[in-house]
């Protein structure tokens, strides 16, 4: 659960909010009703295609498979069919509060971009380059994902005291 978490903070940070630090401008911008419509058709790109619910899937599958294990063990008659099932389950509830969240991107966009910037970003994520992106972008994110469930799974025990420590070293109670 912890690993999703990360990694979800990771997919975040790839796709919704690399293109908000590519921004020039970040004062509040009144949303024209033009802009607002081609924010909505970008994140539509962003979210709807290959890219960030597919990698979200990536992650939660990752997240999966200690539960699957521990399931497994539990449960030795359990057969493939029922653990399938289980772990629809298990993405329903990981990723279905995602939704609401994906809507209010667009009005969050277009605080941060002007009309161009999002013209700019939609004719991007439409090109062949944009495609791609969003296409190996859930195979990039497979690639590391053990990688940083392992490294956040090993340094998780130490990391609270550490923490800990140099909270207390900067005079704060921990």
């Amino acid at each position: 659960m912890r690993s999703f978490i990360l990694l979800l903070i990771l997919v975040s940070t790839l796709f919704l909010n690399l293109p908000l630090a590519l921004a020039k401008d970040t004062q509040d911008r009144v949303a024209d009703s033009e802009a607002l419509s081609i924010a909505r058709k970008l994140i539509e790109i962003l979210v709807k295609s290959e890219g960030l619910k597919k990698t979200l899937k990536v992650i939660a599958r990752e997240d999966w498979k200690p539960i699957a294990i521990e399931i497994k063990l539990k449960n030795p008659k359990i057969n493939k069919v029922q653990l399938e099932e289980l772990r629809a389950i298990y993405e329903e509830i990981q990723l279905g509060p995602m939704n609401p969240i994906f809507t209010q991107l667009p009005k969050i966009y277009v605080r941060y971009f002007s009309k161009e910037e999002l013209i700019a970003l939609y004719e991007f994520e439409n090109s062949p380059l944009g495609r791609k992106l969003n296409k190996v972008t859930p195979k990039i994110i497979a690639e590391i994902t053990p990688m940083l469930a392992s490294t956040a799974a090993s340094r998780a025990p130490g990391m609270y005291p550490l923490i800990k420590k140099r909270i207390k070293e900067k005079g704060f109670k921990m």
